[in-house]
Protein backbone atom coordinates (compact mmCIF):
# COMPACT_ATOMS: atom_id res chain seq x y z
CA UNK A 1 0.00 0.00 0.00
CA UNK A 2 1.29 3.17 -1.30
CA UNK A 3 1.22 5.94 1.82
CA UNK A 4 1.44 10.07 0.86
CA UNK A 5 3.80 11.71 3.07
CA UNK A 6 1.87 14.67 4.48
CA UNK A 7 3.83 16.17 7.77
CA UNK A 8 5.96 12.62 7.92
CA UNK A 9 9.76 13.75 7.35
CA UNK A 10 10.62 10.26 5.88
CA UNK A 11 8.57 7.64 3.46
CA UNK A 12 6.54 5.31 5.36
CA UNK A 13 8.35 2.18 3.70
CA UNK A 14 11.56 3.78 5.87
CA UNK A 15 9.88 4.19 8.59
CA UNK A 16 10.51 0.62 10.28
CA UNK A 17 10.94 -1.24 13.80
CA UNK A 18 7.33 1.01 15.00
CA UNK A 19 4.92 -1.08 13.01
CA UNK A 20 3.15 -1.89 16.45
CA UNK A 21 3.39 1.50 18.40
CA UNK A 22 2.06 2.64 14.69
CA UNK A 23 -1.07 0.81 14.82
CA UNK A 24 -1.97 1.27 18.15
CA UNK A 25 -2.11 4.85 17.49
CA UNK A 26 -4.16 4.63 14.55
CA UNK A 27 -6.27 2.45 16.48
CA UNK A 28 -6.83 4.90 19.09
CA UNK A 29 -8.16 7.26 17.08
CA UNK A 30 -11.19 4.94 16.26
CA UNK A 31 -11.64 4.29 20.09
CA UNK A 32 -13.47 5.82 23.16
CA UNK A 33 -11.58 5.96 26.36
CA UNK A 34 -8.28 7.66 28.18
CA UNK A 35 -5.70 10.20 26.29
CA UNK A 36 -2.57 8.17 25.22
CA UNK A 37 1.03 9.22 26.12
CA UNK A 38 3.51 8.45 23.95
CA UNK A 39 6.95 8.38 26.71
CA UNK A 40 10.26 8.58 25.11
CA UNK A 41 13.57 10.21 25.52
CA UNK A 42 14.50 13.54 23.33
CA UNK A 43 15.70 12.29 19.90
CA UNK A 44 14.62 8.69 19.45
CA UNK A 45 11.72 9.45 16.80
CA UNK A 46 8.47 10.11 19.09
CA UNK A 47 7.90 13.13 16.50
CA UNK A 48 8.59 11.17 13.66
CA UNK A 49 5.99 8.22 14.74
CA UNK A 50 2.89 10.72 15.35
CA UNK A 51 3.73 12.53 12.28
CA UNK A 52 3.22 9.10 10.79
CA UNK A 53 0.12 8.25 12.48
CA UNK A 54 -1.43 11.74 11.14
CA UNK A 55 -0.56 10.75 7.55
CA UNK A 56 -2.18 7.27 7.93
CA UNK A 57 -5.11 8.79 9.29
CA UNK A 58 -5.15 11.38 6.64
CA UNK A 59 -5.08 8.66 4.11
CA UNK A 60 -7.54 6.43 5.90
CA UNK A 61 -10.54 8.90 5.89
CA UNK A 62 -13.72 8.57 7.69
CA UNK A 63 -14.33 10.26 10.87
CA UNK A 64 -13.03 12.02 12.98
CA UNK A 65 -10.71 14.42 11.55
CA UNK A 66 -7.12 13.89 12.58
CA UNK A 67 -5.40 17.43 13.44
CA UNK A 68 -1.73 17.54 14.40
CA UNK A 69 0.04 20.04 16.45
CA UNK A 70 3.92 20.24 17.84
CA UNK A 71 4.94 22.52 20.53
CA UNK A 72 8.00 24.25 19.39
CA UNK A 73 11.99 25.11 20.79
CA UNK A 74 11.44 28.41 18.85
CA UNK A 75 11.61 31.37 20.80
CA UNK A 76 7.84 32.06 20.57
CA UNK A 77 5.29 33.61 23.09
CA UNK A 78 2.08 32.38 24.51
CA UNK A 79 -0.18 34.19 22.27
CA UNK A 80 1.89 32.73 19.50
CA UNK A 81 1.60 29.67 20.16
CA UNK A 82 -2.05 29.95 20.68
CA UNK A 83 -2.46 31.80 17.27
CA UNK A 84 -0.63 29.09 15.70
CA UNK A 85 -2.56 26.42 17.46
CA UNK A 86 -5.75 28.12 16.27
CA UNK A 87 -4.67 28.20 12.55
CA UNK A 88 -3.22 24.76 12.37
CA UNK A 89 -6.37 23.41 13.64
CA UNK A 90 -8.40 25.08 11.26
CA UNK A 91 -5.85 24.63 8.59
CA UNK A 92 -5.71 20.70 9.17
CA UNK A 93 -9.34 20.80 9.49
CA UNK A 94 -10.05 22.13 6.14
CA UNK A 95 -7.28 19.97 4.40
CA UNK A 96 -9.08 16.77 5.52
CA UNK A 97 -12.48 17.67 4.67
CA UNK A 98 -11.84 18.87 1.31
CA UNK A 99 -9.60 15.33 0.79
CA UNK A 100 -6.29 18.11 -0.47
CA UNK A 101 -3.13 17.31 1.66
CA UNK A 102 -1.36 20.01 0.26
CA UNK A 103 -3.35 22.49 2.55
CA UNK A 104 -1.72 21.29 5.85
CA UNK A 105 1.46 22.71 4.75
CA UNK A 106 0.85 26.06 2.32
CA UNK A 107 0.69 29.62 3.72
CA UNK A 108 -2.75 30.67 3.80
CA UNK A 109 -4.42 33.77 5.26
CA UNK A 110 -7.90 33.60 7.20
CA UNK A 111 -9.24 34.90 4.10
CA UNK A 112 -8.05 31.60 2.11
CA UNK A 113 -9.86 29.17 5.13
CA UNK A 114 -13.12 31.01 4.74
CA UNK A 115 -12.96 30.65 0.79
CA UNK A 116 -11.82 27.26 1.15
CA UNK A 117 -14.56 26.24 3.33
CA UNK A 118 -17.09 23.55 2.01
CA UNK A 119 -19.96 25.24 1.95
CA UNK A 120 -21.43 22.49 5.47
CA UNK A 121 -18.41 24.20 7.47
CA UNK A 122 -18.45 28.21 5.50
CA UNK A 123 -20.99 29.36 8.63
CA UNK A 124 -18.65 27.70 11.09
CA UNK A 125 -15.50 28.47 10.24
CA UNK A 126 -16.59 31.82 9.44
CA UNK A 127 -17.80 32.47 13.10
CA UNK A 128 -14.80 30.50 14.15
CA UNK A 129 -12.43 33.54 12.78
CA UNK A 130 -14.58 36.55 13.70
CA UNK A 131 -14.55 35.04 17.21
CA UNK A 132 -10.56 35.00 17.06
CA UNK A 133 -10.25 38.74 15.72
CA UNK A 134 -12.86 40.13 18.52
CA UNK A 135 -10.99 38.17 21.29
CA UNK A 136 -7.59 39.33 19.76
CA UNK A 137 -9.03 42.83 19.92
CA UNK A 138 -9.36 42.89 23.37
CA UNK A 139 -7.46 43.40 26.34
CA UNK A 140 -7.78 39.96 28.35
CA UNK A 141 -4.70 38.17 26.95
CA UNK A 142 -5.48 34.90 29.07
CA UNK A 143 -9.22 35.37 27.54
CA UNK A 144 -7.36 35.30 23.85
CA UNK A 145 -5.10 31.95 24.63
CA UNK A 146 -8.07 30.16 25.97
CA UNK A 147 -10.53 31.20 22.73
CA UNK A 148 -7.70 29.27 20.65
CA UNK A 149 -7.31 26.51 22.76
CA UNK A 150 -10.71 25.90 23.20
CA UNK A 151 -11.46 26.33 19.62
CA UNK A 152 -11.67 22.35 19.07
CA UNK A 153 -14.70 22.19 21.53
CA UNK A 154 -16.64 24.51 19.44
CA UNK A 155 -15.94 22.25 16.45
CA UNK A 156 -17.07 19.48 18.73
CA UNK A 157 -20.18 21.23 19.55
CA UNK A 158 -20.53 21.57 15.88
CA UNK A 159 -21.08 17.99 15.63
CA UNK A 160 -17.51 18.03 13.87
CA UNK A 161 -15.15 15.51 15.82
CA UNK A 162 -11.61 16.05 15.68
CA UNK A 163 -8.77 13.90 17.05
CA UNK A 164 -5.91 15.47 18.34
CA UNK A 165 -2.11 14.22 17.62
CA UNK A 166 -0.40 16.93 20.17
CA UNK A 167 4.02 16.64 19.57
CA UNK A 168 5.56 17.87 23.07
CA UNK A 169 8.82 16.05 22.40
CA UNK A 170 10.31 19.25 21.87
CA UNK A 171 9.48 20.58 25.51
CA UNK A 172 11.91 17.56 27.31
CA UNK A 173 12.82 20.48 29.52
CA UNK A 174 10.30 23.57 28.79
CA UNK A 175 9.88 26.58 30.53
CA UNK A 176 7.46 27.82 33.15
CA UNK A 177 5.66 29.37 30.66
CA UNK A 178 5.59 26.90 28.24
CA UNK A 179 5.07 23.94 31.01
CA UNK A 180 1.69 26.04 31.79
CA UNK A 181 0.26 26.39 28.25
CA UNK A 182 0.89 22.68 27.69
CA UNK A 183 -1.22 21.57 30.30
CA UNK A 184 -4.08 24.04 29.71
CA UNK A 185 -3.82 22.84 26.30
CA UNK A 186 -4.06 19.32 27.58
CA UNK A 187 -6.82 20.39 29.96
CA UNK A 188 -9.04 21.32 26.59
CA UNK A 189 -8.36 18.23 24.83
CA UNK A 190 -9.53 16.30 27.55
CA UNK A 191 -12.55 18.50 28.21
CA UNK A 192 -13.31 18.24 24.31
CA UNK A 193 -13.24 14.64 23.66
CA UNK A 194 -14.86 12.89 26.60
CA UNK A 195 -16.51 10.44 25.94
CA UNK A 196 -15.28 10.54 22.45
CA UNK A 197 -11.61 9.16 21.45
CA UNK A 198 -9.40 11.23 23.48
CA UNK A 199 -5.63 12.69 21.83
CA UNK A 200 -2.19 11.47 21.97
CA UNK A 201 0.11 13.49 23.47
CA UNK A 202 3.54 12.56 22.64
CA UNK A 203 6.28 13.24 24.97
CA UNK A 204 7.35 13.53 28.31
CA UNK A 205 5.23 16.23 30.02
CA UNK A 206 4.04 15.28 33.38
CA UNK A 207 0.20 16.11 34.11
Amino acid sequence: MTHQRILANVSRDEFVGRDAELQQLVRHASGEGYGLVVMAAPGVGAGELIRQAYDQLFARRGDPVPIHFAFTRKEETALDTARRFFLNLLQQYIAYRRVDPALCNARMSFHDLVELALPGDYELVNDLIEGFERERAGADEREFIGFCLNAPQRLAAAGRRVFHLIDFTQLATPTRDESALAQELNRAMVRMNHPMPLPVFGGKLST
